[in-house]
């Protein structure tokens, strides 16, 4: 008998082992495939309460509920690279950020480039020249009637490049020749028609291509004829009004916002023919850009209706003659007119 309960307690030890075994294979399985759902199952998406997030004001579309304007991308804004159109250019953008658009400056690109800054969506706004963008841009021939250039660059922009050409600017950079005042009086010049019957007494300093290209001297002949001035002699554009301060010539060719014509010391001698067309700035702007914030229209149009050449020029002397920086010339102008910009709620 105490052999046989012997052998009872070895079957009943051997059972109890292996029933142990068992129970730490099923635990371990089970740790192992828990372990492996966490890994391989992607969690379900979970769209949180406002509430439980007090930070997040989106809506549902993914929408800033607390922004008051219509969406939060920034805008780019170009430049041409010289003086006036980086003022432009920054005065566009202080009306933007003052209108709580967040923007960024891309200035100083090349005249040529700046047209394929725009179409390839490096830039969404910068100033344009009618006539420029009439003549470089889109090939057509010279027109001088300011509503009809606008209107054809207008639509032509908006038909070949998908670009919008807001509403030009009172003020007009173009070709002209300039005299000191006082030898405009001297000889009673006030128009191109005037100068022409007195060019044998005066001396003309020209500056670049300006005897050849299409919108100097030759388009001038088109219309009035030759002008034989005393002597005409090529000079470097950056000293032209130290020549005439000088008394070495009598006449330059420049344009009409040149910031050294904020003084009352040099005219301007009037086109009575209208040879030269008009060079009205206008903001280009990005019609996308536009379709999402159609009030960046209203807000450039407001700022261009107080660009005119009397105030360019003040803005280009400035910067040009008085060494100014172009931010604090554009903000100072812009505080002043603050009061007249459009300012969306």
């Amino acid at each position: 008998m105490r052999k046989k309960g012997i052998i009872m307690k070895k079957i009943y030890a051997l059972f109890m082992i292996l029933v142990l075994s068992v129970s730490i294979v099923g635990l371990v399985g089970c740790s192992n495939n828990s372990k492996n759902n966490q890994e391989n199952v992607e969690p379900d998406p979970v769209t949180p309460s406002p509430d439980a997030n007090p930070e997040n004001t989106n809506d549902a579309n993914g929408n800033d509920t607390n922004d008051t304007r219509e969406g939060k991308r920034d805008i780019i804004i170009g430049s041409k690279d010289f003086t006036e159109s980086n003022i432009v250019a920054e005065i566009y953008c202080l009306a933007l950020e003052e209108n709580e658009f967040d923007v960024d400056r891309s200035y100083n690109i090349k005249n040529e480039s700046i047209h394929d800054s725009i179409t390839s969506d490096e830039i969404d706004i910068y100033p344009e020249y009618t006539s420029n963008a009439l003549l470089t841009v889109l090939n057509e021939s010279i027109k001088t009637d300011v509503d009809d250039v606008y209107n054809t660059v207008k639509d032509g922009f908006k038909k070949q490049y998908n670009l919008t050409v807001l509403d030009y600017a009172p003020v007009h950079d173009g070709p002209a020749f300039i005299m000191r005042a006082d030898v405009a009086k001297k000889y009673n010049i006030n128009n191109i028609t005037e100068l022409q019957a007195k060019a044998s007494k005066l001396n003309f300093g020209y500056t670049g291509d300006f005897l050849d290209r299409d919108t100097g001297m030759s388009l001038i002949k088109s219309v009035y004829g030759d002008i034989n001035f005393k002597t005409s002699t090529l000079y470097d554009s950056s000293n032209r009004f130290q020549l005439l301060d000088d008394g070495k010539v009598d006449v330059i060719d420049g344009y009409t916002t040149e910031g050294s014509l904020a003084s009352d010391k040099y005219v301007v001698i009037k086109d009575d023919k209208s040879a030269w067309p008009p060079y009205n700035i206008v903001p280009v702007v990005r019609q996308s850009v536009l379709e999402e914030y159609p009030q960046i229209a209203e807000i450039l149009n407001s700022v261009d209706k107080q660009l005119t050449t009397e105030v360019m020029r003040d803005l280009n002397n400035k910067v040009d003659n008085e060494n100014k920086e172009v931010d604090a010339v554009a903000k100072e102008y812009f505080e002043s007119i603050k009061g007249d910009i459009v300012i969306k709620d």
